[in-house]
């Protein structure tokens, strides 16, 4: 074993010795999350175990509250133009596409378990994966890179949300300087996640022999180096020094620490349990968990002794007892014969001083933890919902500090996101960092983002989590309106706050939404005016035709009156030629001729 190894071995315990305290906190917390409670030495035997689960509920109330919606991704634009403002909108919309990616990848969403580390221990500790970068780092080991490539279906990027009892960081007043994470592992796992690099520890003899059974595994990383040795042991407990050797040593050329710490307490403390502020721990050190269990326990059990009490007294004769029938609604107590003295007992009342203590430290965890109504959702005899939303808004406003937790290492995470892209496109070749929009003006429409166009610490990505809360939107809304009318703040502002999402996309959509509704009008008016025309149109042919018509009766009737004159000066000099005509031949059955025949004749 080598004095280097040993080095290694000191870093570790006093990173061990370090945490003592903070781990032990936390498992206290664990104790109470999942509500294993022992009861304390000398309860009767008769009280049985009944456990409180408000510390439970308050902690799943805060997640549930912050980890429902989609964070907001929020990318400050380098310059007020267009471009820039574009160039922003396609970043936040490949950190959001990852991240949402990710957490298709495993059982819970990325959201859920950083505020579940948030709440329950005020520290989260998150590492990030480049896939591609580790599918190279595998083929070097010499395994299969089938899981890689399966896991890239759901994007390039893996988020493992470590128990930070686990991840033990490493400060400076410059912020983190290096973290060390440690995992127990069986040898099989062992072996499956080092692969080649494990038979250094693990020979194949003595695994096939089993005399290793877990393997202590500890990876060190700062800004200069990273680190990877392994401690053989024979139980699961953390094993510092031992039987061991190092896996991997390597400077680390990253250029940063691929770890998310954020943490929040009392950062003037030199204890490591004062630096962090669970929220369960005032509940711990004040002891009011233990004794709402210690009452709880006592009313149920006195609960049970009162309905088996005895029910009568009285003397009855040797070895007869009164025959109880209970097949009538209301009973009946057959007593033996000689019975003296039988008097039924009274019921028991209800001590209303374990109640009351009872619900005295149950509002005492919700007043030190989360407020009731964010679970309950109660209001007042008469409560009006502005009233109701202002209560549920200070409740929500109480855990801002997991919040923040939750937020700043959303952000975090982003930044490493960029920072793997820009390393990766350095030493690999240019890659992208890629995404789709999920909105409804460019469904579908992908992003790429050139490896060699990125600085991560050019870019500033805050994350927003929105509480979910049935407040009042349109009490919202109005508030907005009033700001924008008495304040000069930009509709942009006002709108992504509100939670409609990108403000630039929206006024897109609602441009092309007002482009088509005008387009849609002028079209509809032009379709009534043409049908306006073709009526006319079909008027004037109407009104013209009728006054063809009258021209045409008037013209008829003209004529008529010539022959009328035609006639009567005809008839004055001695018949009309056609009378003379029908005199003369029209009728052929008379032997005259037809007038046609008779005018070619004379002449």
């Amino acid at each position: 074993m080598s004095d280097y190894l040993d080095d290694y071995y000191q870093i570790a315990q006093g990173f061990i010795d370090l945490y003592a305290d903070r781990n032990a906190l936390f498992q206290q917390m664990d104790e109470m999350y999942y509500n294993r409670w022992i009861m304390p030495e000398g309860m009767p035997d008769w009280v049985m175990k009944v456990v409180s689960t408000d510390p439970h509920d308050a902690i799943l109330t805060t997640v549930r509250t912050f980890a429902t919606l989609k964070p907001r991704f929020k990318v400050m634009p380098m310059l007020n133009n267009e471009a820039n403002r574009d160039r922003a909108n396609q970043i936040e919309t490949a950190l959001a596409y990852n991240f949402k990616q990710a957490s298709r990848r495993s059982d819970a969403s990325i959201t859920w378990d950083i505020m579940m580390s948030s709440s329950l221990y005020a520290e989260v500790a998150a590492q990030v994966i480049y896939l591609p970068y580790q599918e190279k780092v595998l083929e070097v080991m010499g395994k299969d890179t089938k899981r890689i490539k399966a896991a890239k279906r759901f994007g390039d990027f893996a988020f493992i949300i470590h128990n930070p009892a686990n991840i033990y960081p490493e400060w400076s007043e410059y912020g983190l300087e290096g973290v060390m994470a440690v995992r127990v592992q069986t040898v099989d796992e062992f072996m499956d996640t080092w692969g080649e690099l494990a038979s250094r520890l693990v020979t194949e003899k003595e695994y096939t022999e089993g005399k290793i059974t877990y393997v202590t595994s500890f990876d060190y990383t700062t800004h200069e180096k990273r680190c990877v040795w392994g401690v053989c042991g024979e139980t699961d407990q953390v094993r510092a020094s031992g039987v061991g050797i190092k896996i991997l040593e390597e400077d680390n050329k990253l250029g940063f620490i691929p770890y998310a710490i954020r943490r929040w307490g009392n950062s003037l403390s030199i204890n490591s349990d004062e630096r962090v502020m669970p929220l369960l721990q005032s509940i711990y050190q004040s002891g009011q968990w233990d004794m709402l269990n210690v009452f709880e326990s006592l009313d149920a059990s006195l609960a049970m002794k009162r309905a088996a009490q005895p029910q009568y007294a009285g003397e009855f004769p040797p070895g007869q007892e009164p025959l109880l029938d209970n097949t009538e609604p209301v009973g009946v107590t057959k007593l033996p014969q000689g019975t003296r003295n039988f008097t039924p007992l009274p019921a028991q009342s209800v001590d209303n001083r374990i109640e009351m203590q009872k619900q005295g430290f149950r509002n005492g965890i919700w007043q030190s933890s989360v407020s009731r109504v964010l679970q309950t959702l109660d209001t007042g005899s008469g409560e009006s919902f502005s009233s109701f939303n202002q209560r549920l808004s200070s409740a929500a406003n109480s855990l801002s500090p997991y919040k923040m937790i939750g937020e700043m290492a959303h952000s975090e995470l982003a930044y490493l996101m960029l920072c793997w892209v820009k390393y990766y496109g350095k030493e690999h070749g240019k890659t992208d960092l890629y995404g789709v929009y999920d909105d409804k003006t460019n469904m579908g429409k992908e992003v790429r983002i050139g490896s060699d166009t990125i600085d991560p610490d050019a870019v500033q990505v805050d994350v927003v989590l929105t509480a979910d809360l049935p407040v009042d939107q349109l009490q919202r809304i109005n508030a907005a309106v009033l700001v924008k009318q008495n304040f000069s703040v930009p509709e942009a502002e006002l709108i992504e706050d509100l939670g409609y999402g990108d403000p630039t996309e929206l006024a897109k959509r609602r441009h092309v939404e007002d482009y088509k509704a005008a387009y849609i009008q002028t079209d509809l008016r032009q379709m009534q005016l043409d049908q306006e025309l073709a009526q006319q149109e079909k008027i004037m042919k109407l009104q013209a035709g009728i006054a063809q018509q009258q021209q045409a009766d008037a013209a008829a009737q003209e004529e008529q009156a010539r022959a009328a004159e035609a006639n009567e000066a005809a008839a004055a000099q001695g018949g009309a030629p056609s009378q003379q005509a029908e005199g003369l031949g029209a009728n052929p059955a008379m032997q005259g001729m037809p007038p046609t025949q008779m005018g070619a004749q004379q002449a």
